[in-house]
């Protein structure tokens, strides 16, 4: 087994569903590690296989947090059973993917944005008196994290969550 693995941003597009794939491989060329389906390389980078796994970890929990979001907020989503949905701009993936790449450089760094980001997945930093509460650099993270969980698409239209009634 190597000690190194490429993580990498691939767009990819099975059974006709479009969808964004974060993955590790062996492979110098991530698009050889499902040639069918892959279709285009957005990131790539050269890291040990624990640290590429970490990386790729974080990375699907921030999206998979934010595609959580977009939904409850009532946006309509397209969800890929393969990969994270389509319907997200490649921009909006390649900079939660460079943040986490960056921030794993960092040690100290690391070990606040991870614990946020377990955090983020429960309480909104967007509450001032959430963010008041943190000082220093986590106070930074805090917002930078809460930036990558910003996004909501332009759609006009919003679903109701509410069920209609059986009867009138």
């Amino acid at each position: 087994m190597s000690q190194t693995k490429n993580l990498y941003l691939v767009s990819a597009e099975k059974f006709g569903l479009g969808y964004w794939y974060v993955g590790i491989t062996d492979h110098i060329n991530p698009l050889n590690h499902d040639p069918s389906h892959f279709l285009e390389c957005y990131r790539k980078e050269l890291l040990g296989a624990s640290s590429a796994n970490d990386v790729a970890k974080a990375i699907s929990q921030n999206i998979s947090n934010l595609i959580f979001l977009i939904k409850n907020d009532g946006y309509p989503l397209v969800s890929s059973p393969y990969g994270f949905s389509y319907d997200l701009p490649l921009a909006l993936v390649e900079d939660i993917f460079d943040f986490w790449f960056e921030t794993y450089k960092n040690p100290l760094a690391w070990s606040k944005c991870i614990r946020l980001l377990k955090f983020r997945s429960k309480i909104s930093f967007s509450d001032p008196s959430i963010v008041n509460g943190f000082i220093s650099s986590t106070a930074n993270y805090a917002q930078q994290i809460e930036e990558l969980h910003s996004y909501r698409p332009s759609h006009s239209d919003i679903f109701s969550m509410d069920k209609e009634p059986m009867w009138q």
